[in-house]
């Protein structure tokens, strides 16, 4: 299977050869912007700076040059510029000033309908989010307030706490959940832990919420061990910012 990027430049070489006018994106956008737009204007399309952002065109004619302008990383931002520059002056992409729209051609859409295209977008946009995950989670410290970690998860594996190397905290926890296991308030089938219903009527009740006041869920720490002494950090959920929609589990939330 050809590389996307090899038959990209391939493409725009040839039509560089052709004669065809090379379009400076960059500029037109920046003459076209009018007013800046509002910085927390909606945008549901993941931009990866790869010209398989072209994807955008499969169910659209049209796209908004605000949209590109709206882009909060300005590294990505300047990379689909780029891209979207290539496009143009290759005849895959048409930009109309006055209307501030980008629009596809028929080789454009030739182009985004070719079976590599559609695997490469896939594997992009795949990449793009991997590398953009943040884990987040809580820490668990052998007390009630380890009950503050089901706000935030369904299921607690002990594999995880295995993971922390503190054996001595692991111990703590997993004696507390034994704990709260006899009180009816969790259940645990072999590593997993669950919170049973009267433990979601606990959890919700008055006096949880004065214990948990201070639990929330926060970033991983980057460097390991930089959490507090006699805590081991459990992670709730992968997400993905950046202004470019949220990853959860896996999957893209738009």
């Amino acid at each position: 299977m050809p590389d996307m990027m090899d038959e990209l430049e391939g493409e725009v070489r040839k039509g560089i050869q052709d004669g065809k006018q090379i379009f400076d994106l960059i500029q037109k956008l920046s003459h076209a912007a009018g007013s800046a737009a509002a910085p927390n204007a909606a945008n549901d399309f993941v931009f990866t700076g790869q010209v398989t952002d072209l994807r955008y065109f499969q169910n659209a004619d049209v796209m908004p040059v605000k949209l590109i302008q709206n882009i909060p990383d300005p590294q990505i931002r300047q990379a689909v510029m780029d891209e979207f520059n290539k496009a143009i002056a290759d005849g895959k992409l048409t930009i109309d000033l006055d209307k501030k729209i980008i629009g596809i051609t028929d080789k454009g859409r030739e182009f985004i309908a070719k079976p590599e295209f559609q695997t490469a977008a896939v594997r992009d946009l795949q990449a793009f989010a991997e590398n953009r995950m943040q884990s987040v989670g809580v820490e668990l410290n052998g007390t009630m307030q380890d009950l503050g970690y089901f706000k935030y998860a369904d299921q607690l594996e002990l594999s995880t706490l295995m993971q922390s190397g503190d054996s001595e905290t692991f111990l703590k926890i997993t004696q507390n959940f034994q704990n709260l296991a006899n009180q009816g308030l969790v259940s645990i089938d072999r590593t997993a832990i669950m919170l049973t219903e009267k433990g979601k009527q606990f959890l919700n009740s008055d006096m949880m919420k004065g214990i948990l006041a201070g639990v929330a869920e926060k970033p991983m720490p980057l460097i390991a061990g930089s959490h507090p002494v006699g805590a081991v950090f459990v992670v709730t959920k992968k997400v993905i910012s950046s202004g470019i929609g949220a990853i959860t589990n896996g999957s893209i939330m738009k």
